[in-house]
């Protein structure tokens, strides 16, 4: 936790600024990120789940997002607290959230968003998600929900990276 927050991060956010400015290449965006990436996913599989443990939390980011890593990263932050996490990645239409929230255990919907390529205004976005699952407590993080200005029953919008640890440490399993 200590490389990603004091070393991956501030590497990415060079990274991101040199590709902004095209002095890097996609490719080797993609080759680092690869490498962080699959070391997260490793550190996951470490932890494994109890037998039984059902999912509870739905983790994904919207049709258009393809930033994976914080969503690699929340995963891991979940499931060493024990939570049973169901990571679908990046790129899930509200069509496929739809089939996914029909899993009973499921009780939240975490979204994270660093871009906005969804089409449509990040709070039209928002209210839709709400409107669509009434019954599942909405999370939502990252750059992308930065502008949301409408507020909603079932949603929590997380405005930091504190924020995000303090949300995961007082709903632990």
């Amino acid at each position: 936790e200590k490389t990603i927050k004091d070393v991956c991060y501030p590497f990415l956010n060079k990274i991101g600024h040199l590709w902004s400015t095209n002095n890097v290449i996609p490719a080797q965006e993609h080759f680092s990120s690869y490498i962080i990436q699959n070391r997260i996913i490793v550190e996951t599989e470490k932890i494994g789940l109890p037998p039984g443990l059902k999912p509870a939390i739905l983790l994904c980011a919207p049709k258009g997002e393809f930033h994976e890593l914080p969503l690699l990263y929340l995963n891991y932050l979940f499931r060493k607290k024990g939570w049973g996490t169901l990571y679908m990645g990046t790129n899930i239409s509200i069509k496929e959230l739809e089939l996914l929230s029909e899993i009973k255990s499921i009780r939240y919907l975490y979204l994270h968003l660093i871009t906005n390529f969804t089409g449509q205004d990040t709070d039209d976005y928002l209210e839709t998600i709400c409107r669509k699952f009434p019954d599942l407590k909405i999370v939502a993080s990252g750059g992308g929900i930065q502008q949301a200005q409408r507020n909603f029953v079932n949603l929590q919008l997380l405005h930091s990276d504190q924020q995000i640890y303090t949300f995961i440490e007082s709903i632990a399993e």
